[in-house]
């Protein structure tokens, strides 16, 4: 009999990409749920759409209840919040949640807590107190966000105390060189099996549309051997890096997640939810992958529905 696995939220786009990577699983049967009517009906064959939000006091209560009701054994979070959320409360949560633990989340949600973390590495980009960045370009960005938002260039003091004055916001140096994304997995015992870094062309809301991969240099190798050393990480995971004056990478965040574009890394016959609903099973894995040189594109497109009319 087929493990049921839950994913939640399933209307992002990463989300698409796990329901291409598992539709056809022979092991695993794929559900998706939203906690409001979204685009993963279009996508999910098996979809729930009345899970509260998070911030429902009844909310693992519910949960609870759709997995008693469908046998769930897993569930794939698509969102930083909502994967720390399920972590903190694992225990009252009567599913696996395919994830990185708690301690590890919370780290990673917190770009100064990992910067904290890390701070003994050259990697790490220089951070500014407000009254401390003596030398512009700076770039300011909030603690807890992704994706770019909350994210400023700031050119000079007027515009500094502008955008410092958000809340939680944090004041590094600007990095004006090429970004890159890192697809990672680690396995159950802590060994680093996959490292793919790939090079975002053009960006749209946040995700690479149009990605290539590159060669892992020993540079980005080292940090992401770094990471994995100091942070307990399990299963998929990526990291974000880009290039400072100097043409050095520094990091940018660590997410425990499975980004946007990881479809880029299942091109080369790595299926990183499989890979991790594996591990988190209790098998041992392997990766093997197409050492090849790849681009992926991506483009909104439509679905329909008459269902209404029937």
């Amino acid at each position: 009999m087929k493990k049921r696995v839950l994913v939640l939220n399933c209307g992002t786009l990463a989300s698409t990409d796990i329901n291409m990577s598992l539709r056809y699983n022979d092991e695993f049967e794929l559900w998706g749920a939203s906690i409001n009517k979204n685009h993963g009906i279009y996508v999910y064959k098996n979809y729930i759409d009345d899970i509260p939000n998070i911030k429902d006091e009844k909310f693992i209560e519910i949960l609870n209840e759709k997995i008693k009701q469908y046998d769930f054994k897993f569930i794939i979070a698509t969102h930083e919040d909502l994967a720390l959320f399920l972590q903190k409360n694992k225990d009252r949560i009567n599913a696996v949640i395919v994830c990185s633990n708690y301690e590890t989340s919370l780290l990673c949600r917190y770009k100064s807590k990992t910067y904290e973390k890390m701070k003994a590495y050259n990697f790490i980009p220089e951070i500014y107190k407000k009254d401390k960045a003596d030398k512009f370009p700076v770039f300011v960005k909030k603690d807890d966000d992704q994706g770019g938002r909350h994210a400023y260039k700031v050119n000079n003091n007027q515009e500094l105390e502008l955008y410092a004055k958000e809340q939680d916001m944090i004041i590094c140096e600007y990095l004006p060189g090429d970004e890159v994304t890192v697809d990672c997995f680690t396995n159950k015992d802590r060994k680093l099996l996959f490292c793919n870094p790939r090079q975002a062309d053009r960006m749209l809301a946040g995700i690479d549309v149009h990605a290539r991969r590159i060669e892992l240099s020993d540079e980005i190798k080292y940090i992401a051997e770094s990471l994995n050393k100091e942070i307990e990480f399990r299963g998929f995971w990526f990291f974000q890096i880009k290039k400072d004056l100097n043409g050095k990478f520094k990091l940018l965040e660590i997410s425990t997640r499975l980004p946007g574009a990881f479809s880029l890394s299942r091109c080369l016959d790595v299926n990183l939810p499989l890979i991790a609903l594996k591990d988190f099973a209790g098998q041992d894995v392997e990766i093997t992958f197409n050492d090849i040189r790849i681009e992926a594109d991506k483009q909104f497109f439509g679905k329909y529905s008459l269902r209404n009319w029937l």
